[in-house]
This record gives C-alpha cells, sequence and structure tokens, in this order.
C-alpha cells in the first residue's frame, strides 16, 4: 500500500520527524495514553484507533504504519523540549546557570513524561534506535534553536567563547546519557560541576 501524502510529507525516512501538524495532536495523544496504559510494544494500532474513537483506516490515512506513529510521538515530545529551552533561556540570566537550567528542565520533562518513561522502562531498544538514527537531525534542530543564544551571551562575555554547534551537541549528548543513567540526586548540582568549568568566562573562573 502507498504511504498516505499527508504523512510521507511529514516524516523522513530516517532521522528526527517535522514538527507534527495540529491535526495530527487527538491521535498522537492517543498513542500517548496507550503507550502509558499497555508499553508500546503491546500497542496495536487498533487500540489507538480506539482511543482516538476512529477506524484503523483513518488512522492510518493520517499517521502511517505504527513506527511512523511512535517517531512522530517523539518527533512531538522532542520539538516540545526544544520549544522548552528557548523559553527557558529567555527567563534565566545569561551565563552557565542558564546552560545548566536547559538541560536540567530536558531531564526532568523526560523523567516526569509518563509515556517516555514507560517506553524507557520496557522498550528501550527501540528508543535507542531512534536516537541512534535521528541524532545528527536532533543536534540540528537545536543548533538552529539555540546557537543564536548562546553566540549571543559568548559575544556579551557571559558565556566562554566557543563554537556554539560543538558545544550543543556535547549537551545533547550529555543529556541523552543521563536520560538514561541519572546521576544521584538533583541533577543541577552534576550539571553545574560539568558545563560550568567549560563555558564559564575566563574573567570568572
Amino acid at each position: 500500500m502507498t504511504q498516505p501524502a499527508s504523512a510521507t510529507e511529514r516524516v523522513l525516512p530516517r532521522g528526527l520527524p517535522a514538527p507534527p501538524s495540529d491535526e495530527l495532536e487527538p491521535y498522537l495523544d492517543a498513542a500517548t495514553c496507550c503507550v502509558e496504559r499497555y508499553g508500546w510494544s503491546r500497542t496495536s494500532t487498533k487500540d489507538i484507533a480506539r482511543e482516538a474513537g476512529v477506524e484503523r483506516t483513518t488512522l492510518y490515512r493520517h499517521l502511517g504504519s505504527k513506527d511512523r506513529i511512535l517517531r512522530l510521538l517523539i518527533a512531538r515530545e522532542a520539538h516540545r523540549l526544544i520549544d522548552a529551552a528557548i523559553a527557558t533561556a529567555a527567563t534565566v540570566e545569561p551565563g552557565p546557570e542558564v546552560v545548566v537550567e536547559i538541560v536540567a528542565h530536558s531531564l526532568e520533562y523526560v523523567w516526569g513524561h509518563k509515556a517516555l518513561s514507560k517506553l524507557l522502562a520496557d522498550d528501550a531498544e527501540l528508543l535507542q534506535g531512534f536516537v541512534t538514527d535521528g541524532l545528527s537531525d536532533t543536534v540540528a534542530r537545536f543548533v538552529d534553536a539555540l546557537a543564536p543564544v548562546l553566540g549571543a551571551a559568548m559575544d556579551a562575555g557571559t558565556l566562554a567563547s566557543r563554537d556554539p554547534a560543538v558545544v550543543i551537541e556535547w549537551l545533547v549528548r550529555v543529556t541523552m546519557t543521563l536520560i538514561v543513567a541519572p546521576a544521584p540526586g538533583d541533577p543541577r548540582r552534576f550539571l553545574r560541576t560539568v558545563i560550568t568549568p567549560v563555558l564559564e568566562p575566563r574573567a570568572q573562573r
């Protein structure tokens, strides 16, 4: 069966899909509820369609296969994290602490998200595969969103002058590691120990 145009246009063959459109929200909400209830491996497209109150053919027409549903579901949360990171950057005094808060908020978002936590607990290999496929896309989208913020802080002298893209890729990798292997206690304590020496301006060291 040919992949529906609406899904094909929004989902990359590999990597991080673009932000799902608003019309897909009810279906992704239904998928999220099913993941929380059953876990992803035990969730079927029939379950998701029933939760959304539609036929499976309607679900497929809008979202595509089960694999694509998972990619869209994770992509939605990744883009929400990007939006939240931008919002956090606007509310914290420029400097290493803003970077600590961005990473800490991302960790707390994932840990507090019932569906993502269920995926991590029950289907970690699926997430690992998605991360492997989509890492470069994820980094690129975070770079697009945050490089101007970090670059401006570096130009203003509130962050050490470094390559913003390299810093952001490093932070994404640190975040992904901590998601699956959390440091004990408040993540901010660990993050300050790791991040501050790298990004603190020389004059403040």
